[in-house]
């Protein structure tokens, strides 16, 4: 069970509407994916909380990224960029992360409920392999090898 999500893009003036969002520069760039200010790459979209991180803007990639309305004064400075100006600017690049990179669908985890019964009697729970006798089956995603 696992669902293909097509790749998504965005323009500026697509995630300023979204937002309902002052753009502050060009408003034709195209975003692919979100990403945190320190490994964010040119396309993609990244947000500045607060006045603390301005200086970290410094070493960021990122084109577009999405800051809140008060440091309107303070984001003059960098002419390179584009800000999109909202209210809370982590809750906008939460929503816009969710159009771009929609949740994957989970495989079933947990206890059983009997429909998916494999060929043996009772379920094995580590190395002894003793079942719970009630024909409960466990499941698990742990990575790694079996001894």
């Amino acid at each position: 069970m696992s669902a293909v999500t097509t790749p998504r893009s965005l323009t500026v003036g697509e995630i300023a509407q979204i937002l309902d969002a002052e753009v502050l520069g060009s408003d034709s760039a195209t975003i692919d994916d979100v990403e945190i200010l320190e490994r964010a790459q040119t396309r993609h979209l990244t947000y500045v909380g607060d006045l603390k991180g301005l200086p970290r803007l410094k070493h960021c990639r990122a084109t577009v990224i999405i800051a809140p309305v008060n440091l309107r004064d303070e984001l003059l400075r960098f002419q390179d960029r584009t800000f999109l100006l909202v209210p809370q600017p982590e809750v906008a690049f939460l929503s816009i992360a969710l159009l771009l990179k929609p949740p994957r669908a989970r495989s079933r985890i947990g206890i059983s409920d009997g429909e998916d019964r494999r060929e043996h009697k009772y379920p094995s729970a580590g190395r002894d392999r003793r079942g719970c006798g009630d024909r409960t089956q466990l499941r698990h995603s742990f990575g790694g090898s079996r001894r």
